[in-house]
């Protein structure tokens, strides 16, 4: 009941602290709900490096703590 934002949230303002430019995390293609949530509730997007190829099973997705 919004404990996963909540988590996000804080992880972004430690982020933020340490003067880290951004976030990146890697999600299995396979889990709809969780790159929905990332996505749409946590405005990650597809980061440089995803390897963007059919070949491997997850999304690498980051976002600013600017």
């Amino acid at each position: 009941h919004g404990l996963g934002f909540w988590c996000m949230e804080q992880l972004k303002n430690v982020a933020k602290k340490c003067q880290m430019a951004k976030i990146v995390l890697t999600v299995y293609k396979t889990n709809p709900r969780a790159i929905e949530f990332y996505q749409k509730k946590c405005h990650f997007q597809l980061d440089e490096t995803d390897p963007e190829c059919s070949t491997v099973d997850y999304l690498i997705l980051s976002t600013s703590t600017v």
